[in-house]
């Protein structure tokens, strides 16, 4: 901005008075100016941001109200402000993200019941509803813990670890047939029996036909009478359904038979545990084959909880 005079007064860090006058104070100026443009844009990207929002808001409170506002929404493009803005007179910087949604009344049926009509978001071809209207919609409860980012439908267990997220104390038999939360071979596979997957569990590879005396394993935990219940669904991984062999699991607190399952055979619906371990200080879990004669079974334990 050459030919504008400008002053700017302050003091310097030796303690004097200074000032800066001429040119160099016009392009001062400039950058000031530049600054309260940049903040003048924020500012408006904001309100124009809240006043969205704003009217979903009042046009779901009061749909009664807007007889111009129609049940479907089409088209409607929501922006999404991303922005940062340095310390000292730098530069702002931002970038805007917009998604194209259609809003929708939708009927909740349940069991061909009609329970609610709720305003739902459509979005690439996927339906959202709200988590707590669906769960009211099957007859369930519904929390959400957000310190977890846990969202919980249904009974609220108490606290509880998964049992692969427990360090164990020690294994008997081979080691490496013994695999927590998922099979490693193909890397990621899901414990799955008839057809349900678990994302949490033990999985035991037993008589395999490259190794003998490999009909047994167990695993131990140190518990210290910390926890009351061990829960989850014991059967035989689909990977094994069509096998001769048969499975059992056992369960055993300081020495002391608490369960047993015998006689599981692949293919068979997978069969709720529940077993008190109130006060027990060791846990022993005994995945065992009725044949060491190499035909293979794999025994699950999925969904496997210590809860307090």
């Amino acid at each position: 901005m050459h030919g504008i005079v400008g002053i700017i007064a302050g003091r310097g860090d030796s303690g004097a008075d200074w000032t800066v006058s001429g040119d160099v104070g016009g392009d001062i100026i400039e950058e000031r100016l530049k600054l309260v443009s940049h903040l003048t844009t924020i500012l408006y990207t904001t309100a124009s941001f809240l006043g969205i929002i704003g009217m979903l808001i009042k046009n779901s409170i009061y749909p009664k109200r807007r007889k111009d506002m129609k049940d479907k929404v089409k088209g409607l493009v929501i922006g999404v402000l991303i922005g940062s803005l340095l310390t000292g007179a730098t530069a702002f910087a931002g970038t805007n993200t917009k998604i194209s949604v259609v809003m929708e009344n939708v009927k909740m049926m349940f069991n061909g019941v009609h329970k609610s009509t709720t305003q739902s978001i459509v979005y690439n071809g996927n339906l959202y509803v709200p988590a707590k209207t669906a769960a009211q919609t099957m007859g369930e409860s519904f929390t959400y813990d957000g310190k977890s980012k846990t969202a919980s439908f249904g009974t609220k267990s108490g606290t509880f670890k998964y049992l692969d997220e427990v360090s164990y104390a020690r294994i008997d038999g081979i080691v490496d047939r013994v695999y927590f939360k998922n099979w490693e071979n193909p890397k990621g596979l899901k414990f799955t029996i008839a057809n349900q997957k678990y994302l949490h569990g033990i999985g035991t590879i037993l008589d395999n036909y490259t190794y003998t005396k490999d009909e047994l394993l167990s695993v131990d935990y140190n518990l210290n009478g910390g926890y009351k219940k061990l829960t989850g669904f014991i059967g035989i991984d689909d990977y094994t359904r069509n096998s001769t062999n048969a499975g059992s699991i056992v369960i055993k607190g300081d020495g002391e038979e608490l369960f047993r399952k015998d006689e599981m055979k692949g293919g068979d619906m997978p069969e709720s545990m529940n077993v008190d371990v109130t006060g027990v200080l060791k846990l022993q879990i005994i995945f065992e084959s009725a044949l060491d004669k190499g035909e293979q079974i794999d025994i699950v334990l999925g969904e496997a909880k210590l809860s307090k």
